[in-house]
């Protein structure tokens, strides 16, 4: 093999070398993406499942609130009828 025969084969070598290492470099790249993206799924499968228990809580919060403000009405009534009652025996006495 002549020198320049050589020298060319050196480069290519070379070249083959970096090609190769640049390849298993972003290989390396890819796996830690796909590593990130696979943990990013997770989380948020994780908070779509807690969303979904907020919203279920939410909405037993808010049919409880809805019990609450009729038996409150209806307090209310029965005090505002209770109330004139009492005025209309304090106006016997």
């Amino acid at each position: 093999m002549t020198p320049e025969e050589q020298l060319r084969f050196t480069k290519i070598e070379n070249l083959l070398q970096t090609l190769t290492e640049s390849q298993v470099q972003q290989q390396e790249t890819l796996l830690r993406l796909q590593d990130s993206q696979k943990q990013l799924q997770d989380s948020q499968a994780r908070t779509d499942q807690q969303v979904q228990a907020l919203v279920m809580i939410v909405g037993r919060v808010s049919d409880s609130q809805e019990r609450t403000e009729e038996r409150l009405l209806s307090l209310i009534e029965t005090v505002d009828r209770l109330a004139g009652k009492v005025d209309k025996l304090a106006d016997r006495l």
